[in-house]
């Protein structure tokens, strides 16, 4: 069919509509645009993001650690995007080295580091079992993470979180503890050790990288003593450059 002769139907066809099939055929049209606009455009922006090409490297941090974290990515040379919440993204695969390697130089420096599977306001919540839902999630994620170094086979991390008390004097720290499986042969890098002690630290509000403890299958201590006052030296220049190798 001719499409002159289409386009004059369809007009004919709406002049001999009243006044109230018109707007009824016009808002549906409008609400049809909009619809089909929605589903083209926003699955698009959240293309990558939504079905699995990037993931959640850090969110909810502070200015100054955000600008740390994209100056390391673009020095690097790894694709990453911000959304509008300050989001930072990176490839799916790159997430947990990317954590692990800045939280190696001591970043985030002045935020708690945020995951898209929880929230840290929710720590000062009442419900016994949405806490430990969080920290159970909080473990999961931190024993994921951890476990993408290459001397790693398995990771299980436990975080302890005292209930509040009304005596300052009274009250506990948390703490956490981390069971490491190492591969046949290998052993962890002092840079590794930091990277790992502060990346617990960073995850839970209050916590500081002396009550982060390691241990291996056999129950041993990683990094403590003489070797952990070493850590505590090392320049975050000095752990930038062997990160790099």
């Amino acid at each position: 069919m001719d499409l002159k002769v289409l386009l004059q139907r369809i007009v004919d066809f709406f002049i001999k509509l009243n006044k109230k099939q018109k707007i009824a055929l016009i808002a549906a049209g409008v609400l049809i645009t909009a619809l089909l606009v929605f589903l083209l455009l926003y699955p698009f922006k959240e293309k990558d993001y939504a079905q699995g090409g990037y993931g959640v490297l850090f969110e909810r941090l502070d200015s100054s650690d955000n600008a740390l974290i994209l100056q390391h990515l673009q020095q690097n040379q790894i694709p990453y995007k911000v959304l509008k919440d300050d989001t930072i993204l990176v490839p799916k695969d790159k997430v947990y080295e990317e954590r692990i390697t800045l939280a190696s130089q001591g970043i985030p420096k002045t935020s708690k580091v945020g995951f898209e599977i929880f929230d840290t306001k929710d720590f000062g919540a009442t419900d016994f079992d949405q806490n430990i839902k969080l920290i159970r999630a909080i473990e999961g994620e931190l024993s994921r993470t951890i476990e993408s170094l290459n001397p790693i086979l398995k990771a299980n991390v436990h975080i302890a979180i005292p209930k509040d008390s009304v005596f300052v004097a009274k009250e506990v720290p948390p703490s956490a503890s981390v069971m490491l499986k190492l591969k046949p042969d290998m052993k962890l890098s002092p840079t590794q050790i930091l990277g790992i002690k502060n990346l617990i630290a960073a995850a839970v509000p209050k916590l500081t990288i002396e009550n982060v403890k390691i241990v291996n299958e056999n129950g041993e201590s990683i990094g403590e003593g003489d070797i952990f006052r070493k850590l505590q030296r090392i320049s975050p220049r000095a752990i930038a450059l062997q990160t790099k190798f």
